[in-house]
């Protein structure tokens, strides 16, 4: 598919917007009551970009990547490989995090907010099928070229063409 530049600049910025969205109401709805404050909402929010941006972003990449091979105009494929995709990314994200946290190399406080976010949700990675099958589905509505509707041309008579 032949992206235009627009569409492609809202690909990359839906690719970290959306999965951070759609993490953060996952994880709204599974605490339930505890996140039903105005603060807690804002707060989820903003450590789901926090951690997760960068991860959100290897999700849209790789998932761009898969939709081209196996064929990037069909839904379905879109859905599955976004939900296969988003669990494999936050456990090899998780158990690579806490391989680094087990050795004696130190990281810099910057490269800790890329790690910790695998880290939270490979707790509950199972939710993260769910998190992959949206954020694949609103990132294809992003991608795919605008359908218009075909316009009617009416041939002229033989009397409107004199």
């Amino acid at each position: 598919m032949d992206m235009s530049l627009g569409r492609t600049l809202a690909y990359h910025v839906g690719s970290v917007v959306v999965p951070c969205v759609v993490t953060a109401i996952v994880v709204m709805m599974r605490l339930g009551e505890k996140a039903a404050h105005k603060d807690a909402v804002l707060g989820i929010l903003f450590f789901s970009f926090a951690c997760g941006s960068f991860n959100s972003y290897l999700f849209g990449l790789a998932l761009k990547r898969l939709a081209r091979v196996f064929g990037e105009s069909k839904i379905l494929v879109w859905l599955i490989s976004g939900a296969v995709l988003a669990p494999c990314i936050v456990v090899a994200l998780a158990l690579l995090s806490f391989d680094l946290q087990r050795s004696s190399v130190r990281l810099p406080n910057w490269m800790q907010y890329l790690i910790c976010g695998p880290q939270l949700l490979f707790e509950i990675w199972p939710l993260t099928i769910i998190i992959g099958a949206l954020s694949a589905l609103f990132l294809y509505l992003i991608g795919q070229p605008r359908r218009s509707l075909p316009i009617e041309t009416k041939e002229p008579t033989p009397e409107q063409k004199m």
